[in-house]
């Protein structure tokens, strides 16, 4: 369940709204594409054979925060 992924959907927000959401973020950036890359090749990796029906929430922190 990725957040908010820096792409080019991201850069057409307002600067004011970009900079609300650095500011309230924990990790104080937008992910990247290989934050979610990383998650998936973990998911198909033999590491994580014994893990089944997870969302795992690629957000920096933001759903702790009230942020979804």
């Amino acid at each position: 369940a990725p957040g908010a992924i820096e792409t080019e959907g991201v850069t057409q927000y307002p600067p004011e709204a970009l900079q609300e959401f650095h500011r309230a973020n924990p990790m104080k950036r937008f992910g990247d594409v290989w934050d979610v890359a990383e998650t998936t090749i973990y998911l198909v990796a033999p590491s994580s054979k014994f893990v089944t029906g997870e969302v795992i929430t690629v957000d920096g922190g933001m759903a702790q925060h009230g942020w979804v």
